[in-house]
């Protein structure tokens, strides 16, 4: 929807269940330890990227030089660098700065940048985050969910972009026909669940 048409971009797909867990793991939970990374916190998303529910690209980062500590001190909270990469590539999309929030509460969380443009939302996590976030911001119509890959590169490197992924989530036509079998499929599973204090 707003991309510069002159970066590359790829679609990502998975051929099995386990390709799409191995990727979400490396990807969004990072390894880090921080996340859980069961089944129960990767095959929800599993579920809708293996049902084409959700589109998932990965675009090239511009090669862009280290901005200057100052600089980065204007911005609130950790990750700064990323959050730098995040706003010069919004504002080169031509968003206002008004329109581009850090760390504001949006859906239960606080993603580390917001924007919005018009009716549409972008919701960022640098570096690693919980698994879940990916679904529940997707579930906000007309949202799109972009993560930014930690490297160890920073913040010495000359070239602040390198070693980043950008990776880009956003709702496919097939988005309200998986949500509601999934939904149906998770109610139809929280009903056999058994307590123990059913016994009493």
């Amino acid at each position: 929807m707003l991309y510069n048409k002159n970066s590359h971009m790829s679609k990502i797909q998975f051929k099995t269940n386990r390709e799409a867990r191995a990727w979400i793991l490396e990807n969004i939970q990072q390894n880090d330890n921080r996340y859980s990374s069961g089944l129960e916190d990767t095959d929800p998303l599993v579920y809708f990227l293996r049902n084409n529910a959700i589109i998932l690209e990965e675009k090239q980062l511009p090669e862009w030089l280290g901005p200057p500590r100052e600089e980065l001190n204007k911005l609130r909270g950790p990750q700064k660098e990323y959050k730098y990469i995040v706003i010069k590539i919004l504002e080169e999309m031509a968003v206002p700065k008004e329109q581009i929030l850090l760390e504001v509460l949006f859906r239960g969380y606080r993603p580390d940048v917001y924007a919005k443009i018009g009716k549409h939302t972008i919701v960022v996590e640098c570096c690693s985050c919980a698994i879940s976030k990916v679904l529940d911001y997707l579930e906000y119509p007309n949202t799109e969910v972009w993560i930014l890959t930690a490297t160890t590169a920073l913040p010495t490197a000359k070239i602040i972009t390198a070693g980043i992924h950008w990776f880009i989530f956003k709702r496919s036509s097939n988005w309200d026909t998986i949500q509601k079998k999934y939904t149906q499929f998770s109610s139809e599973q929280k009903r056999k669940v058994v307590s123990p204090l059913d016994a009493l």
